[in-house]
């Protein structure tokens, strides 16, 4: 009788033994910073995108981006085209705890960014940008949505519909790293 009831037991402190969950450490989420510094480097690519008006054209552009890690910021310079002209590429992106800012890319003449910000969500980073027209006055309000692919980066763009109060598509573009 004893040996039946110490084998139930110990049948029992095992049954028990193996339902204890074992803690999993989480994996540790990406900061801005490592999200910029993975975008160094030289790309090219081809997309489309609004550039006057209403209308889509294709677009294609050529960047390289270098991180400053002591400023912790990404510098973007390169060049975009379309059948509706050329552009140059500038800006810069500047991180600050989990936050971004900085003076990013418009490539419109007469147009110049007077404040971008932003963050990181998930894998995915997103910078609104405000752009004042410097011959109409009127201020145009964008956002990009940053990630990366395989082999590069995708970004797609939206431009603020004051009518509707909303954001619009307004193009993207995949860009390979060379």
């Amino acid at each position: 009788m004893m040996k039946t009831i110490l084998l139930a037991a110990a049948v029992c402190a095992g049954a028990f033994s193996v339902v204890i969950p074992v803690a999993v450490p989480a994996a540790r989420a990406e900061t801005a910073a490592e999200f910029l510094k993975s975008l160094e480097g030289n790309y090219s690519g081809r997309g489309n995108a609004v550039v006057i008006g209403e209308e889509t054209t294709k677009i294609s552009c050529k960047l390289a981006n270098s991180f400053d890690a002591s400023a912790k910021a990404l510098k973007v310079n390169g060049n975009c085209a379309s059948t509706k002209g050329k552009g140059v590429v500038n800006g810069k992106v500047v991180v600050s705890g989990n936050q971004l800012s900085g003076s990013f890319v418009s490539t419109r003449q007469n147009v110049r960014v007077t404040k971008t910000s932003g963050q990181l969500s998930g894998k995915t980073m997103v910078l609104s940008s405000n752009m004042m027209n410097d011959k109409t006055g009127q201020l145009i309000r964008v956002q990009q949505h940053v990630s990366r692919t395989g082999n590069g980066i995708k970004a797609v763009f939206y431009a603020f519909d004051s009518k509707t109060q909303k954001y619009k598509p307004a193009g993207s573009i995949n860009l390979k790293r060379q």
